[in-house]
């Protein structure tokens, strides 16, 4: 039994998407997960980021555990979602294999920003397509997914995104609900207003607009 919140994470919790085919790993794309300490449930990340900080050989001892459980479950081909954490101790704790792609539109910013359809994949491999074919993931910069969400339930009024911002770092853009639409507070991943596509130069650059991204993305509820 593995209880979340008594572990003592390092700096991030990790995240993955993983692609099996014949029995063996083929594609996984690590992410860092963010969590807003401000938020009602803390276990609920509101970003995610590539590439990952995940250290190499953490990141190895975690794909060798994966192997080892489709080698025991006899799985042999098709997506999963994983979710990871390192201790202070430095144990690895595996908490979450499932076998689909994961929530906040993950398998669409590997696709859009890294090139790998995993996505595509998944689909031959549902109809039986024997020459399934994905793609390392290449990142040129820093990628993020910002998950729109408030700590204060109320009536949505809008996104507000400064210009420089939105011009230098959005992607793309997408919401769940409407102006005047009620919103609850970020309880789980379907309170979410909708998510940001983000892009940035490098980890740095992240970071810093992370740290302050209320100064950049205003979510106004009345």
């Amino acid at each position: 039994v593995i209880i979340e919140q008594y572990i003592s994470k390092k700096k991030y919790s990790y995240g993955a998407e993983v692609f099996v085919k014949n029995g063996k790993i083929v594609f996984f794309s690590f992410y860092d997960q963010l969590f807003d300490c401000q938020s009602p449930n803390q276990y609920v990340p509101y970003a995610e980021c590539w590439p990952s900080s995940i250290p190499k050989q953490v990141e190895v001892k975690i794909l060798s555990t994966i192997q080892k459980i489709c080698d025991l479950l006899n799985i042999f081909t098709g997506i999963f979602n994983v979710e990871c954490r390192q201790s202070l101790d430095g144990q690895i704790y595996l908490m979450e294999l499932s076998p689909r792609a994961g929530g906040n539109r993950l398998a669409e910013m590997i696709r859009d920003a890294m090139g790998s359809d995993i996505i595509k994949a998944e689909i031959q491999k549902a109809i039986g397509w024997s020459n399934i074919h994905i793609s390392p993931p290449m990142c040129n910069g820093c990628y993020a997914i910002y998950v729109l969400h408030t700590s204060k339930g109320g009536k949505f009024g809008g996104v507000k995104i400064s210009d420089d911002f939105y011009i230098h770092h959005v992607m793309s853009e997408t919401y769940y609900i409407n102006h005047g639409d009620i919103v609850g507070t970020f309880q789980g991943a379907n309170n979410a207003i909708g998510t940001l596509f983000l892009r940035f130069d490098d980890r740095t650059q992240l970071d810093k607009m992370f740290n302050n991204i209320n100064k950049f993305v205003n979510i106004i509820i009345n």
